[in-house]
């Protein structure tokens, strides 16, 4: 009995079945980059919204200890220093303040301070990528909640605490601190300047809601951030929110930085 012969068949890919393979991959990398682009960012907005928690809640601590909310400027633990200064005890980095305090004057990385999404963020630097409520700079209880508390204008000459807020607007409408990290960072030791508010840590605003711009603009005195669509915020009750960008333009954002005290 015969055997057929069975013709010989080509080994491996041909050139048309490589170039499709080829394509399929790519077509699939092509899906893939976005979604593993954006879980990094989801991971990367989470640390900095856990950033923003420990730093409200640092902040509610302060208040309770000093039954007054830190000024953007404050005495403490040297002349001139900041909010962000004030509150190291309560973030756990009391060696930090007393290395000021004692005129070592170390600067560390301090990674609570640091958005990860930021556009410069340099992890080794001291980078402070918040900012504090500083109203519209006319330092009155109902216009914002960090003052100058050197000068005499601020919670020195009228303390601003948080029973204050809540016979206002209310601590859970009324912001404590926001992203500043889209634009030009400060360091989280940097000094503050007398009767100025912008670009020292501060989220400031003119109050008229014509000229606030979009988040993303850089603006040394508005919030600014590098995640897609909005900048994160805690508010005095230690709630955190996702402050979207469709709110400027309206009263919303100027709402938010007053407390409604008269």
């Amino acid at each position: 009995m015969k055997h057929q012969q069975r013709p010989n068949q080509p080994l491996g890919f041909t050139l048309v079945e490589l170039l499709v393979v080829i394509a399929i991959i790519g077509i699939l990398m092509g899906l893939l980059l976005p979604a593993v682009q954006s879980a990094r960012e989801a991971g990367r907005r989470n640390a900095c919204e856990n950033n923003l928690k420990q730093i409200g809640y640092a902040i509610v601590n302060f208040e309770g200890r000093k039954s007054a909310i830190p000024g953007y400027r404050i005495g403490l633990p040297m002349a001139d220093a900041n909010w962000a200064m004030a509150i190291l005890p309560e973030m756990e980095r009391k060696d930090v303040y007393q290395s000021w305090k004692t005129g070592e004057n170390k600067t560390p990385s301090l990674a609570f301070y640091h958005c990860p999404s930021a556009a410069e963020g340099d992890p080794s630097q001291p980078y402070l990528a918040y900012a504090g409520n500083g109203g519209n700079g006319t330092q009155t209880a109902s216009q914002g909640v960090m003052f100058d508390a050197i000068g005499g204008t601020g919670y020195g000459a009228q303390a601003v605490n948080l029973d204050t807020v809540s016979s206002g607007g209310g601590t859970a409408n009324t912001l404590l601190v926001g992203e500043k990290s889209g634009g030009v960072l400060l360091n989280w030791h940097q000094t503050v300047a007398e009767s100025s508010t912008a670009g020292t840590g501060v989220l400031h605003a003119s109050f008229d809601t014509d000229s606030v711009p979009a988040i993303g603009s850089n603006s040394s005195d508005y919030p600014s951030s590098s995640h897609f669509g909005g900048a994160q915020v805690v508010y005095c009750d230690g709630h955190t929110a996702f402050l979207d960008e469709s709110v400027f333009g309206t009263t919303t954002y100027t709402h938010a930085l007053t407390s409604g005290i008269d």
